[in-house]
């Protein structure tokens, strides 16, 4: 599978990088990507989704009649979307179902230290009540 950066699509549609970009941000939803940041990379298909983007934006279409375009041409990108988004929400109650026991820990150890803290500075205190 080809992979490219948005600079490498800006050239093969012979368009401004910042116009692609653009473009990408408001119909991410629609443009298969892999990564994060600076190493996010394009499937090849997202050449032809970005090329109908900027032809439906020429003809002064909506960004809604756009999206729906793309719906049709690109139904397999909104499947893998979906599927992305559900494996993004097993990870989340993972990430919850890790960091609840975690919580707990640390609240049972702000505890503990507490009362090391309040035992100290009771036999700490060179006086006691009423002996100075």
């Amino acid at each position: 599978m080809e992979l490219l950066t948005i600079k490498e699509i800006a050239r093969r549609l012979d368009m401004p990088e910042s116009t692609v970009r653009y473009h990408r941000d408001m119909f991410e939803e629609y443009i298969p990507a892999i990564g994060e940041g600076r190493k996010k990379r394009y499937e090849l298909v997202a050449v032809d989704i970005l090329r109908t983007i900027a032809k439906g934006m020429q003809r002064n279409l909506t960004r809604n009649t756009i999206a729906n375009q793309l719906a049709i041409e690109y139904a397999i990108n909104l499947e893998k979307k979906e599927e992305q988004q559900q494996t993004t929400t097993k990870q989340d109650k993972l990430n919850i179902e890790q960091v609840v026991p975690l919580f707990e820990t640390i609240k049972q150890q702000a505890a503990f230290i507490e009362q090391l803290t309040q035992q100290n500075r009771r036999s700490w205190w060179p006086f006691k009540k009423g002996k100075h």
